[in-house]
């Protein structure tokens, strides 16, 4: 029996060595839609790995994107594409790369209100990516528990981790709030081995 999330991987190497030998646009279109619908099919929604789910769902939707870019003058739908990628994306560096590829889009189009929408969303989750990177640094550094916590809360919030918290960001705050925590069952250990003071009353 295939591991979860195996099938969903096959299935996109499948449709890239498909791809790769067809000429016609609409027949490399219909390739990567069938990767989407396997994806999407409730009973491999139940069996297969989200994690592996969404990737295969963010770089196919990509793929559709670029292919609907070299083949049509109008960038509506090569921009549908990028933006159903979006929810899917493993990262916030995954999604300032999609967003740039969109801003790229709408500039070559002469869509200036796109544009500028697309380009402020890219300096957004800059600078998110950035006060994340800060938080980390400062959890780090911080011997006191309680700021030490603050901060990654920040960071927490900043990567915008739901419930599920499964995108790189999320992972890389969870692995910080693991080796706080790890730091922390280590000072009340250290504290219980500690003698009792004696008392020095005459």
């Amino acid at each position: 029996m295939d591991n979860a999330g195996t099938k969903i991987f096959k299935a996109y190497r499948k449709a890239a060595e498909t791809v790769a030998g067809l000429v016609l646009y609409q027949d490399k279109m219909q390739a990567w839609q069938m990767v989407v619908d396997f994806c999407r099919d409730e009973r491999n929604r139940r069996a297969e790995n989200k994690t592996a789910r969404d990737t295969v769902l963010f770089w196919t939707y990509n793929n559709m994107a670029a292919l609907a870019a070299e083949n049509g003058a109008d960038v509506s739908l090569a921009a549908e594409y990028y933006h159903n990628s979006l929810p899917f994306a493993p990262g916030e560096r995954d999604r300032v790369t999609v967003y740039r590829k969109l801003a790229r889009l709408y500039r070559q189009s002469g869509d200036l209100s796109s544009w500028l929408g697309a380009v402020g969303e890219v300096v957004r989750k800059e600078e998110d990516l950035a006060k994340i990177s800060a938080c980390l640094k400062e959890a780090e550094h911080c011997a006191d528990a309680a700021a030490k916590k603050k901060y990654l809360q920040q960071a927490w919030a900043l990567a915008e981790c739901g419930a599920s918290a499964e995108s790189r960001d999320c992972q890389l705050v969870a692995e910080h709030w693991a080796g706080a925590a790890r730091e922390a069952r280590a000072v009340r250990k250290n504290r219980e081995r500690q003698p009792a003071p004696r008392d020095r009353r005459i």
